[in-house]
């Protein structure tokens, strides 16, 4: 299994253990490293515009580089003024005032 889905399903599990049946989880797969066309890219946009118009979201996490450059480009489209972290980035420079910019690494015990 990918890296991402090893980490979606424990932040699902964290978030949902603090706030139950109240979560709403959405997850978002640009795939840009398979359709890297900026037609592919004006679509992908299109559609989460249509499938976010109508609902507040209280805050959209942000893994990997070509997520996090998409949402830089178009994030205030997309989710207006709503909280962003852009998670292992080093975007400081191009930040717009709602996106974090933090980064992560793996804690590891010394196998004996």
């Amino acid at each position: 299994m990918p890296w991402a889905y090893y980490l979606e399903e424990s932040m699902r599990a964290a978030l949902s253990k603090k706030f139950g049946s109240a979560l709403e989880f959405n997850v978002e797969y640009a795939d840009q490293s398979r359709f890297p066309e900026e037609t592919y890219r004006a679509k992908a946009i299109d559609l989460y515009r249509y499938k976010y118009s109508k609902q507040k979201m209280d805050l959209v996490l942000v893994l990997g580089a070509e997520s996090v450059d998409l949402m830089i480009e178009y994030g205030s489209l997309l989710f207006d003024d709503t909280p962003v972290i852009l998670i292992n980035t080093d975007k400081q420079g191009l930040l717009k005032p709602n996106i974090l910019s933090m980064t992560w690494g793996f804690d590891s015990m010394p196998v004996s």
